[in-house]
């Protein structure tokens, strides 16, 4: 008779838990690819669990979201990166300002929230924003804007490129495979903008 100790020992691991990373063959006991994911894991318990909550709370019912809501994300991402541009022409060597373009600079300091000017959230598409609205739909917006620019762009790049990479497979990935299904259901009119 099978013990539980001996189901759980058969139990084999085809991925890193933190990041996807399919393992060269299944390995029982192992649960991270790299010491990086381990610390990684041990010191974001909360968002993980967060995330883990998240993705049980995605459902097949119709949700609506806010275009507006994206819009405004849009314009602050737009407005953000003509702050950074120039604020890099301020401080070069070769580029001057012009008085418009001071004018403009001072107006951008003074509208920006500092998490902004400090961190640029990264460009969505409304496929990629409403992704991660809906997995955390509780966040205000200054918390969801903190959110987008920790997860990066390597994030958002991750979801969208091809399953060519041996360790981007469609098994090994479940981000990847939550996102395809976020595509279908904008696809079939599950998930629409309003």
């Amino acid at each position: 008779m099978e013990t539980e100790s001996d189901t759980l020992h058969l139990i084999r691991n085809r991925a890193c838990i933190v990041c996807g990373a399919a393992f060269s063959f299944p390995r029982a006991g192992k649960l991270y690819c790299s010491a990086k994911c381990k610390q990684f894991h041990y010191y974001h318990k909360q968002e993980i669990m967060e995330l883990k909550q998240a993705k049980r709370g995605i459902s097949n019912e119709n949700q609506e979201l806010s275009l507006k809501e994206y819009n405004s994300y849009s314009l602050s991402v737009k407005r953000s990166n003509q702050y950074q541009t120039l604020k890099n022409r301020l401080n070069s060597t070769y580029f001057t300002l012009s008085t418009p373009q001071e004018v403009l600079l001072q107006e951008l300091a003074n509208e920006l929230p500092m998490y902004i000017k400090q961190f640029p959230a990264p460009t969505l598409s409304l496929e990629e924003w409403s992704f991660v609205k809906l997995l955390y739909p509780h966040l205000k917006k200054e918390d969801f804007g903190k959110l987008l620019n920790n997860l990066g762009s390597r994030f958002f790049s991750r979801l969208t490129d091809n399953d060519n990479d041996i360790r981007s497979t469609s098994k090994s990935d479940p981000i990847k495979n939550l996102y395809k299904n976020h595509l279908f259901k904008i696809a079939v009119g599950k998930i629409k903008f309003v």
